[in-house]
């Protein structure tokens, strides 16, 4: 474990302790393997992969509690997607810290979260989006993600995800969205040129932004539509070329007033105007019997009153 710090597994819910003995995976020279996946499918359940420096083109599937970390000291850890994700995460709680991550298509998912939690730590993503669906969870922590296709962060369904000090930049697309029922904590970190909005809110989504700088978007700032809530506190939004805070709501419905359709659409009123007229009767009837002068009305409605 060269190379390794000491808190190497420390994350931000507190330290992981693995279990088993280290795998190591190694392009050329020292190493039990040649493959990180191999390296997984051999690792015990919580178990550690270290990896040393070199380009491993390979797309991982994370389905077992695992840690990943990457010895950088002789140079960069870099995985390089050739088909779907790079990294892909299904039903684990996984850690994988100080990898660089590309992926095959810019608008493609560079990372991919449908399950499960991972904690992603000093990573770099790059060619691809980070995106979080269903009921999984993701922590983000000084991750840089950049050159890909918008959203660069996107998160759906009933997810929660955190970002702590990420920079997120050079996107084609929105910074972060956040749709249907997700939530998410940016704390810290900046998005800067995109050239959609910075952080994009629709459906019931809500965000909570504090310390973090949005700047040079293409849109606005911060996005919201829907009944989606935002809390933004101590943060910094410059150089827009939309608003700074835009929000769109839904038009409220038409009040119901009883009327069908079509009469609301004027274009029959005699259904619903026939109780009013059968009222209006009664009313002349008792005026006249009580020898009160009878307003002037249709031939057809003063005959009827004349005959009560």
């Amino acid at each position: 474990m060269t190379g390794v710090d000491a808190d190497i597994l420390a994350g931000p819910a507190g330290p992981a302790v693995p279990t088993g003995p280290p795998q190591r995976v190694a392009a050329r020279g020292w190493g039990s393997h040649r493959t990180i996946a191999s390296a997984i499918r051999a690792a015990a359940r919580g178990g550690l992969v270290t990896i040393s420096p070199g380009v491993y083109r390979e797309s991982l599937v994370l389905d077992q509690d695992v840690t990943i970390i990457a010895d950088t000291e002789g140079g960069a850890v870099e995985i390089a997607g050739h088909d779907g994700p790079a990294l892909l995460v299904r039903a684990s709680t996984a850690t994988v810290r100080g990898l660089t991550i590309r992926g095959s298509q810019p608008r493609e998912p560079a990372v991919a979260i449908s399950g499960g939690s991972l904690t992603l730590q000093d990573c770099v993503v790059s060619s691809g989006r980070l995106v979080v669906t269903g009921w999984a969870g993701a922590q983000i922590a000084g991750c840089h993600i950049h050159h890909g296709g918008g959203p660069a962060v996107e998160a759906s369904g009933d997810c929660r995800i955190r970002l702590s000090g990420c920079v997120i930049e050079d996107v084609e697309g929105a910074g972060v969205a956040l749709g249907q029922s997700s939530s998410a904590e940016v704390i810290g970190g900046a998005i800067q040129r995109v050239t959609e909005s910075g952080v994009h809110l629709a459906g019931a989504a809500a965000a909570t932004i504090v310390q973090c700088e949005v700047a040079e978007t293409g849109g606005a700032g911060v996005l919201v539509e829907g009944s989606a809530a935002l809390l933004l506190r101590a943060s910094r939004l410059r150089d827009l070329t939309g608003d700074g805070i835009r929000v769109r709501r839904r038009n409220r419905p038409a009040r119901r007033t009883g009327r069908s359709p079509d009469v609301r659409r004027g274009r029959s009123r005699r259904l619903h105007d026939r109780p009013r007229r059968r009222q209006r009767a009664i009313h002349r009837g008792r005026r006249a019997r009580r020898g009160a002068p009878v307003p002037a009305t249709r031939p057809r409605q003063r005959w009827r009153a004349q005959q009560r």
